[in-house]
């Protein structure tokens, strides 16, 4: 393992996954004010342009201009980039080097048409010689720690073991493998036993993702893969405190508190946003997407989330946390 990697990513590491629309400053600064027990947090994904690079006030702003100015929070930042084969990469890692941002992460593994329709995130693995090309350049190019998050294949899992070993052959430090090829997008259930096969293929880092809802699977995927560290993204959202969760079982949620901690998430969320922004219904827009998974394992999440979604107003959506927390 690279001395760089070494350093910062211990075994047994827990990662908040990088999320578009989800993980921006604010919220990971809620993240790590809560539950900083997550070793590291991603940034949602950075689009490499493909017309002319950004101007550093962009990135700056993307990766959270506290979370750069804070050395602490910053060294438990992953950036993560997505783009086509034909995007600004080179200019772009060099404006990463210049604000010493020193963990980058390659979307391999996106599933969505949108993104693959412009060649990017697991549309990439359609073209292996060219994403070989692609992985080499930037291995010249950034000398920070360099990981890649991918899927199992496009279509199916056929020459998995070659691009593996490819990842490794050119220079990658680590490589985060969602159980799951881009033709499962998030369907069934994830394929641990590639994961478990890549960490026999290959010395670099593996870390485990799919299906990581609690901290009773990612104790399973430690054992059962015994892949270095795990990414966890759903299920980070159904339990934004999953890393204490496993850390520190004697503190774990319970089912009869489960709604209260809900409710201190959402209220400090709400302390850090209300200074940002401004429009209510911006922030419950966001609120609500995240109420996607949160309340499922409530006794009555269904009927919870329902309500949740279906409300109109911020008020309404505090006076539901309200009603049900004193039930």
């Amino acid at each position: 393992m690279p001395t760089q990697l070494t350093t910062k990513l211990s075994a047994g590491s827990l990662i908040f996954a990088p999320m578009e629309g989800v993980t921006h400053p604010l919220y990971r600064k809620v993240i790590e004010t809560l539950y900083p027990e997550w070793d590291f947090l991603c940034a949602d994904f950075l689009r490499i342009p493909s017309q002319q690079c950004y101007p550093l006030k962009h990135i700056r702003k993307h990766f959270g201009k506290d979370q750069l100015s804070d050395e602490k929070v910053k060294a438990k930042t992953i950036l993560q980039i997505l783009g086509p084969f034909h995007a600004y990469f080179q200019p772009t890692l060099e404006q990463l080097s210049e604000l010493e941002i020193d963990w980058i992460d390659l979307n391999l593994g996106c599933p969505a048409n949108t993104v693959n329709k412009r060649g990017g995130g697991s549309a990439l693995l359609q073209d292996r010689l060219q994403l070989e090309k692609l992985l080499t350049s930037i291995r010249k190019n950034y000398s920070g720690i360099f990981t890649v998050k991918t899927r199992l294949g496009y279509e199916s899992e056929e020459g998995f073991e070659d691009l593996i070993k490819m990842y490794e052959q050119v220079g990658v430090d680590a490589i985060t493998i969602h159980a799951r090829t881009k033709r499962d997008q998030y369907q069934g259930q994830a394929k641990w036993d590639y994961i478990a096969k890549a960490v026999n293929l290959v010395k670099v880092p593996i870390i485990g993702n799919g299906d990581l809802w609690t901290a009773q699977d990612v104790k399973r995927m430690f054992e059962q893969t015994q892949c270095h560290s795990v990414m966890c993204a759903r299920g980070a959202l159904m339990n934004p405190w999953l890393a204490r969760d496993y850390k520190a079982p004697e503190k774990q949620v319970s089912a009869e508190k489960r709604l209260m901690e809900i409710e201190k998430y959402f209220q400090q969320l709400e302390k850090v946003l209300v200074s940002e922004i401004d429009d209510e219904k911006k922030r419950y827009r966001f609120y609500k997407g995240l109420s996607r998974y949160i309340f499922d394992p409530l006794s009555n999440g269904v009927e919870l989330k329902k309500k949740v979604l279906q409300a109109q107003s911020l008020d309404l959506f505090w006076s539901l946390l309200a009603d049900h927390c004193l039930q």
